[in-house]
């Protein structure tokens, strides 16, 4: 069954079909908030919400574009608004993080208790590294990096998500490009001296 029959009748109230194209893209819509949000517990919490109101809104659906182009814009909104919320309370949460009881500065540290090989621990470094380098593009730039280069989407469907032209986005990218190049280059540039 194709993803408008799919669409067609679980606007009709068929939930399996509705659950069917959901499993379509589940995967893509946690990652596309994994990257914009670079935390698994926000991206999971933002493609939850973003599944819910795919279904509660799925009778405003025009299907004038593929169902996944409009639940990634659902997505790509829900993460920004998660964004925001963060950009707001961050100047509160970091006087907490940074003071212990005693009102000293603390040191945060995250461990890892799980061996992991020495490969797959040089893996997940460079993947984390990537991450922190693309978590500081613009925002706009980081999104259509994202789209382009970590989801594949076409130029198309990213202008209609972002509901700009193609042009822009190709522009967008090339710049995204060229700042997530300097950041490496500039974060690495004692390894290549």
């Amino acid at each position: 069954m194709g993803e408008a029959e799919l669409v067609r009748r679980a606007k009709d109230g068929d939930m399996a079909a509705f659950e069917q194209l959901i499993s379509n893209y589940q995967m893509k819509i946690y990652h596309i908030a994994y990257h914009m949000l670079s935390n698994e517990q926000d991206a999971e919490d933002a493609a939850q919400e973003a599944m819910i109101k795919a279904y509660r809104y799925l009778g405003s659906f025009k299907e004038e574009s593929g169902f996944y182009t409009w639940i990634y814009r659902i997505t790509h909104n829900i993460c920004l608004d998660m964004l925001r919320r963060r950009k707001r309370s961050l100047t509160h949460e970091t006087d907490l993080v940074k003071k212990d009881q005693d009102g000293q500065e603390a040191e945060l540290q995250i461990v890892d208790a799980k061996p992991q090989p020495e490969e797959q621990l040089m893996r997940q470094q460079v993947q984390n590294e990537m991450q922190n380098a693309i978590a500081e593009l613009k925002e706009n730039y980081r999104v259509v990096l994202v789209m382009r280069d970590i989801e594949g989407m076409s130029y198309d469907d990213i202008a209609a998500v972002l509901e700009i032209s193609a042009g822009t986005v190709k522009s967008r990218l090339n710049r995204a490009r060229e700042n997530l190049r300097k950041i490496v280059v500039k974060k690495y540039q004692h390894l290549l001296e």
